[in-house]
């Protein structure tokens, strides 16, 4: 079996406020109010990252939209694009709460190789307006490891390509978004000031 993950690290953003890649600094309000929980990109650029509280956020953008997380309309869009998705494959899976998961074995010769499937599969979600990151790895936790991690270079045939692959990503500098953390402790951490697994060791 060989497994696609496809994860999408701003789906909360891109769901919520379809904006989510404007040149507008534009932040996603945490589900338990007074922070954020994520960013677009020109917001990022001027210094708002997730976990910071609402009101420093406006004191340092003063421009700044702030749109509401919606939870349940998150989860269903991950279930349209798994949907979508089934064009592909017929082995489709949700791994919430912002991937999905693809057996892609079958497929990759029926779409001219596993290059020319994943081109697909990319140029399909950059129309869709969602950001994503790619990966495949011989074991669905370890393509969702490397999704996360953005190491999709890392395209797996074997497990121990997969183990010696997983073990060039420092532990140090690996985000938080690389572990399936539950929101409410991502939320905690950030808001520590934490961004890395190692700052958290």
């Amino acid at each position: 079996m060989m497994w696609l993950s496809i994860y999408l690290p701003r789906l909360a953003l891109e769901v919520s406020a379809r904006g989510g890649r404007s040149d507008r600094p534009v932040a996603l309000e945490a589900a338990e109010r007074g922070t954020l929980f994520s960013c677009n990109e020109a917001a990022s650029a001027r210094g708002l990252h997730p976990g910071l509280s609402l009101s420093a956020a406006f004191a340092i953008v003063g421009d700044l939209c702030v749109v509401r997380r919606d939870e349940a309309a998150e989860h269903s869009a991950l279930k349209a694009l798994a949907a979508w998705a089934g064009q592909f494959t017929s082995m489709v899976s949700l791994a919430p709460p912002q991937s999905l998961l693809l057996e892609i074995r079958g497929s990759e010769r029926l779409f001219g190789g596993r290059a020319s499937l994943l081109a697909r599969v990319r140029a399909g979600l950059d129309g869709l307006g969602y950001t994503t990151r790619l990966a495949v790895a011989p074991t669905p936790l370890g393509a969702e490891l490397l999704a996360r991690a953005g190491r999709g270079r890392g395209l797996t045939a074997s497990r121990s390509r997969l183990i010696e692959e997983l073990s060039k990503i420092p532990l140090e500098a690996m985000p938080l978004e690389a572990m399936p953390l539950e929101a409410r402790v991502m939320a905690e951490l950030r808001g520590m000031g934490l961004r890395t697994l190692g700052k958290v060791r």
